[in-house]
């Protein structure tokens, strides 16, 4: 997740909700909220791993521009203030690599935003084994 400074659990959590439902994935299947290593420090985004028991994952710019080419699409504002491609969806896959780099990880679908924040959801995907493998 990405957030402006001061943003609320609530309003992070109501974004998270919806982005979970946008997509059909239940809370229990999140495995972490990861963001920008500077933004680990938002109280909104502390509260709202602590509030569902999630690990909060930071990552360095270098490690977030490293996806850029997972990325649906830029971030202008990311850019401007943060000074990366993307916060959400980055983390979101680096966030997944960390936790398991058995698959591809990939993204469920583009970021979602609010006036304060922005979500996005990877996961990681096994491709089956074929005669072939």
């Amino acid at each position: 997740m990405g957030c402006r400074r001061g943003c609320t659990v609530e309003a992070l959590e109501s974004l998270m909700l919806a982005c979970l439902a946008r997509h059909g994935w239940p809370v229990a299947r999140v495995a972490a909220l990861a963001t920008l290593n500077d933004k680990c420090r938002e109280p909104g985004l502390r509260q709202l791993a602590a509030r569902y028991r999630w690990p909060l994952l930071g990552f360095e710019r270098e490690q977030l521009d490293s996806w850029r080419q997972a990325i649906s699409r830029p971030s202008t504002a990311a850019a401007r203030h943060m000074a990366v491609t993307s916060v959400a969806e980055a983390a979101a896959l680096a966030g997944c690599r960390q936790l398991d780099d058995s698959g591809h990880v990939t993204l469920l679908g583009p970021r979602q935003q609010s006036d304060r924040a922005t979500a996005a959801l990877a996961a990681t995907v096994f491709r089956p084994l074929t005669e072939s493998s």
